[in-house]
């Protein structure tokens, strides 16, 4: 059973015992590739370091250059922040919520 945390400030979720995340299909619920994603749009996400550290994950780095987001132990989801305004924009936390219990009921 996958864990959800709820985490402030930012409201992040820490998703906890995830063994892999297919990113193709977190990207077809929120409808935009990885590499067309930019500041503000969708979600970010801040992967672990293991991770960050492969190649396909680079065009992540742009989100979080200002230090205000630091990479943790686990997989860490962001709702989309507009950072010229502040606001939130994107998915809503019960949707990211949904889309990670949906690829756990996929995996069982």
């Amino acid at each position: 059973m996958n864990k959800v945390i709820v985490k402030e400030p930012g409201k992040g979720l820490v998703i906890e015992n995830v063994e892999k995340v297919d990113l193709d299909y977190f990207y077809s619920k929120c409808g935009a590739p990885i590499d067309m994603m930019e500041v503000g749009e969708g979600v970010d996400i801040v992967f672990n370091d293991e991770m960050l550290m492969r190649d396909e994950f680079e065009p992540n780095f742009c989100f979080f250059g200002n230090g205000r987001i630091q990479p943790l132990h686990g997989t860490v989801i962001f709702v989309g922040v507009d950072y010229c305004t502040g606001k939130s924009k994107g998915l809503t936390a019960d949707e990211i919520i949904t889309i990670y219990e949906s690829f756990a009921d996929d995996e069982k």
